[in-house]
């Protein structure tokens, strides 16, 4: 792979926006007009390029192995690496999600709101939208009035999103006086984050549509798991897509595939999988393993169940595993139980080094109402985790903050909660 970058297509969105945003962008890159491209590099806008483009472009055969994205990512241990996706890992996945969503050729109408620098935007809005000749409501960031307003105007008909946007639209429709009726509205896709049970009521309720939930991850273009339309389980990210394979492995011995029930690591195979990371071997190596029979399987780093009918549920990351004196806590148990409290609105549960027991659990809450008395909240969340959990497992910290850490999809950036508390409220120990 070599470095030397020798054209560089680079799109605006000044040309997309109104007189005042226009005017901003403008200023935006002025003050950013400080790329380092190299002298060779050749520099030219999207639309300067299609203006002098021939009409018949230039026939280009690329082989479907070939490199057709570098999508950085966290990857499956958290630090920053180029996942190198193919054309066929682009284009199968499309093909998997459209095929499981029953995307009818030519005749959906896509809400592109997600962003097309990540990779589930790319794949949902952008790749199965335009494969399957389908049309893109283009959005340049969320807005849940707006939503509405190009729901009244053109009837998406299905719904890429993520579960803020999710919680976002349904604030917004009971909000409203008059409710909007959901035209054509035929399927709501969530993913990147998990979809708490009690927003996917609320959105079915609210808007009239299905919600399904889905599970993936960059190296894996990224869809490997969803659930059905007809058959949509609570907590659950449903059944691999088609041509998946799924192995969970023991967190003790990788070498042994873990029985119904049992919490392991999952790995999957199939034509969505990445090449590798690009430029770095010995990462590539410590997430594929490939087995006697050739077959490569990704190590997802999720620590996840399969029930009896083959549906998934995954239980935690196994980096966000906490260890509390030898003993394993999975956060999003505990999380699940703090979320049960009326008070709740979020909750993310971390570790934080503790000098007597390596960790300590910590509960990061982020309550409906400032409340008046914060140790009265804290004893009885405490209460309600003695009564669910085991001893281990109750948190020793309970912080409240407005907010928590979010990425631009939504996730919970929980690394930036295993150091110190986001406020300048004083954490509180548990009774």
């Amino acid at each position: 792979h070599g470095s030397e970058i020798r054209h560089v297509v680079w799109v605006t969105l000044q040309f997309y926006q109104t007189v005042f945003k226009r005017l901003g962008y403008q200023i935006k890159l002025m003050r950013h007009n400080g790329r380092n491209n190299g002298d060779a590099a050749h520099d030219v806008t999207l639309a300067d390029l299609l203006l002098k483009a021939p009409s018949l472009p230039p026939t280009v055969a690329p082989d479907i192995n070939d490199t057709a994205l570098l999508q950085p990512t966290g990857g499956t241990t958290g630090s920053l690496k180029v996942a190198e996706l193919s054309h066929r890992n682009l284009l199968s996945n499309a093909t998997q999600v459209s095929v499981w969503a029953s995307v009818r050729p030519g005749q959906e109408r896509f809400l592109a709101v997600l962003p097309m620098f990540h990779v589930y935007g790319l794949t949902l809005c952008t790749i199965a939208c335009v494969a399957s000749a389908c049309e893109m409501i283009m959005m340049t960031r969320f807005d849940a009035e707006q939503v509405l307003n190009l729901q009244k105007r053109y009837k998406p008909t299905i719904y890429p999103l993520v579960p803020t946007m999710c919680e976002g639209l349904c604030d917004q429709i009971e909000a409203q006086e008059t409710p909007a009726t959901w035209e054509g509205a035929r399927l709501c896709i969530s993913g990147a984050a998990p979809l708490p049970p009690a927003l996917a009521e609320r959105f079915q309720r609210l808007t009239g549509m299905p919600i399904i939930e889905g599970y993936g991850l960059t190296e894996a273009g990224p869809v490997t798991h969803a659930n059905l339309i007809v058959e949509s389980r609570s907590a659950a990210i449903g059944l691999p897509m088609s041509d998946t394979q799924v192995r969970v492995v023991s967190l003790i011995d990788s070498s042994r595939d873990v029985s119904v029930g049992e919490a392991g690591e999952m790995w999957v195979s199939g034509p969505q999988v990445m090449s590798g990371y690009y430029s770095d071997p010995d990462a590539t190596r410590r997430v594929i393993t490939v087995d006697d029979e050739g077959v490569r399987w990704l190590h997802t780093g999720d620590v996840v169940r399969y029930d009896e009918d083959g549906f998934f549920h995954v239980l935690d990351r196994k980096k966000d595993m906490i260890n509390r004196s030898g003993l394993k806590v999975y956060p999003g148990r505990v999380e699940k139980v703090l979320a049960a409290h009326p008070q709740v609105k979020e909750v993310a549960v971390v570790g934080r080094a503790d000098a007597v027991h390596t960790e300590m659990v910590v509960a990061v809450v982020v309550p409906l109402a400032t409340p008046e008395h914060p140790e009265k909240l804290i004893t009885e969340l405490h209460a309600l985790c003695r009564e669910h959990l085991a001893v281990y497992e109750v948190p020793a910290l309970f912080e409240f903050v407005k907010e928590l850490p979010r990425s631009g999809l939504g996730k919970v950036l929980k690394k930036a909660l295993r150091t110190t508390p986001l406020e300048a409220n004083e954490p509180k120990e548990a009774a």
